[in-house]
């Protein structure tokens, strides 16, 4: 039962003692556990640091931001990376990447942080337990949660023939961030079914007066299918809102805003 599962996955007593388990394992082969990037410190609540640095040596698949070291050289078997330690392993694995807009002095890609990688409920869990809400974070900046290796960029091959669905959530703080969790949990709960697979990613983009939620899928042009994956959007968060889907490619050309929309649910 997924549901049980992800409930599962939020039980802090039990991450902690995986963690403490895990943490005797680690030192017992003498290695080193993975720390939390002075990046990832700032996203992430307090008091879970500690606990998340625990579970991540050998719970999550940390990127860029976290750093391994060792005090002695690996086995060959220690060498081949884990595809899912969790018990309820997801259909895909999915990245989190946090841009911080507010220093505009840095390109797009140097305030683009990628923080982690689940490929379980488990891993999920503790990832969503340690992040802060969309409400709470500063003007101007985003979370994105894509596939592996799909990156939140237009012009990325699996994005360039695609667009993105639309949610404006302007100043309503609290149903952004039910709504963005609802967001997460469909991704990682495989909600769309055979739609999942033109689903590229999900995104908070937190603005002044006109935050918004935003879908991405792969091909913008297939109308039926888009239509259909911003209805299953729809259904799942339960919103009477209008839902607008545009193409990356007149975004890009900076198309006035009534010219954009393709497609609307």
């Amino acid at each position: 039962n997924i549901v049980t599962a992800i409930l599962c996955a939020w039980n802090t007593k039990a991450c902690i003692k995986r963690g403490q388990k895990i943490k005797e394992q680690a030192n017992h082969r003498n290695v080193t556990h993975l720390k939390v990037s002075v990046v990832v410190e700032r996203l992430l609540r307090q008091e879970t640091v500690s606990k998340f640095n625990e579970i991540a040596s050998d719970d999550l698949t940390i990127m860029d931001n976290f750093k391994e070291t060792t005090s002695a050289t690996p086995s060959p078997k220690e060498k081949v990376p884990r595809q899912c330690l969790g018990r309820y392993p997801l259909q895909y694995t999915w990245c989190l990447y946090f841009l911080d807009g507010t220093c505009q002095s840095l390109a797009w890609e140097e305030r683009l942080d990628k923080v982690a990688a689940v490929n379980s409920l488990e891993q999920f869990g503790v990832l969503y337990q340690s992040m802060k809400e969309p409400s709470s974070l500063k003007i101007g900046t985003d979370f994105y949660f894509f596939k592996q290796g799909i990156l939140p960029r237009w012009d990325h091959e699996q994005n360039r023939n695609g667009g993105r669905w639309i949610i404006p959530m302007e100043n309503r703080q609290r149903l952004m961030d039910s709504l963005w969790m609802r967001l997460l949990m469909s991704a990682v709960g495989n909600w769309y079914g055979d739609l999942s697979k033109d689903i590229c990613g999900f995104v908070v983009n937190i603005r002044r007066r006109r935050s918004k939620l935003c879908v991405w899928t792969r091909n913008g042009s297939d109308e039926e299918k888009t239509v259909q994956i911003g209805h299953a959007i729809k259904r799942n968060l339960e919103v009477d809102l209008s839902f607008t889907y545009e193409m990356h490619e007149d975004c890009e050309m900076n198309k006035p805003m009534d010219q954009k929309v393709k497609y609307t649910v």
